[in-house]
Parts: structure tokens; sequence; C-alpha cells
């Protein structure tokens, strides 16, 4: 994301520090989820959590997209869309893992593994940032 940001603004610098401020918190969600396992309390506050993170680093690429304001001109509204579909999958699927976890607790682990790992696997924008580096 940041690699596309090329200014800065007071507003994108503290959406920067809300955003880290919830990285800062997620130590604490997950002792409850190790301490607890799969108490729907324990589920609830992580996966919030995680909602709550993923929510403020789709508004703060927002942000920073709306109108090329504070990224390269040159850059291609798809590529923005394709930063903004995938800024945004994990907060609802976070979100969609608290109904789960209200019908079975530990199917709401499922999320907890497969958000991560559909994070990991490459996607078009990185295939896009690789083919723009060469």
């Amino acid at each position: 994301m940041f690699h596309h940001i090329k200014r800065s603004d007071r507003v994108l610098l503290w959406l920067n520090i809300a955003f880290l401020m919830c990285i800062a918190f997620i130590p604490f969600p997950t002792a409850l989820l190790s301490r607890y396992g799969v108490v729907r309390t324990a589920l609830v506050v992580y996966a919030g959590t995680l909602t709550i993170t993923g929510i403020l680093l789709e508004i703060l690429w927002w942000y920073a997209t709306r109108g090329h304001y504070l990224i390269e001109k040159e850059l291609p509204d798809r590529v923005i869309r394709l930063g903004t579909i995938k800024t945004i999958i994990a907060p609802c699927a976070y979100a969609l893992s608290i109904a789960v976890s209200f019908f079975g607790p530990k199917l709401c682990v499922i999320f907890f593994v497969a958000i991560p790992a559909f994070y990991i696997l490459p996607s078009r924008l990185d295939r896009y940032l690789l083919k723009a580096a060469e």
C-alpha cells in the first residue's frame, strides 16, 4: 500500500497512527483467544479487533487514493480498485466470522486460518507490482 503513497498529510498520519494503535492492541485479543479457546466472547473480541483494524486500513487507502490525492497521478484506476478489494476482504470476512461464531464457534476458527492464507497467496495486485518493478 505505501509503495503507491508518495505524499502524506496530517490526516494520513493520524489515520496511520490509529491503524498502528489497533495493531498494537492485537496481542490482547490474541491472548484471550489463546487462554479461552473457542469461547464466543474471545472469538468476538478477536474478530472485532481485526475487523476494526481492517476497516481503518481501508479508510487509510481510500483517503490516500481518492482523486489520486496522495498517490502517483499515473497509477491506473484498476490498481486502486484491486487495492480496495484486497483491503476490504479481510474486515468483511472477520465481521462474517463474528456472525458465524453464534452458530458454530469452532467454524469461526476456520476464518482465522483462511483469511491470512488468502493474503499470503499472490494476487493480481502482487503480479502487477512485480511487473511494474521489472
